[in-house]
């Protein structure tokens, strides 16, 4: 048996990032992909490890290049690598939903109002 590591961990926590940033559910992603939203359930726990060719399949649905989905991930403040999920994802595909209904400077003012109030510079 195949032992799960950090690494499986971190990809399930970007492709659940991924799917909720395109407001799609488990059910959608399970479909497209011809599997069980069980399946996709476990690839972002970091249960299962996900093969070359789904994750393949995963990138052109979220249409992103391979290397953007391994990419190193920002420090968690965990410290563990895997991307801090202390943002409710609900609440953030709500915001992404309703970000993408806003006017180009909108989107900018409402950007630069973030960045104001954020600690990092």
């Amino acid at each position: 048996m195949k032992r799960v590591s950090n690494t499986d961990k971190v990809i399930g926590a970007r492709l659940r990032a991924l799917r909720v940033a395109k407001g799609l559910s488990q059910t959608d992603v399970a479909t497209e992909l011809g599997i069980t939203f069980q399946q996709i359930q476990k690839y972002e726990k970091g249960i299962n490890r996900v093969a070359s060719a789904r994750l393949q399949a995963l990138t052109k649905l979220f249409g992103i290049t391979m290397s953007e989905l391994f990419e190193q991930p920002e420090a968690s403040a965990n410290g563990s690598g895997i991307p801090d999920e202390s943002i409710n994802t609900h609440q953030l595909a709500r915001m992404v939903k309703a970000f993408k209904t806003l006017t180009n400077s909108q989107r900018r003012a409402v950007a630069n109002l973030i960045k104001s109030m954020s600690t990092e510079e």
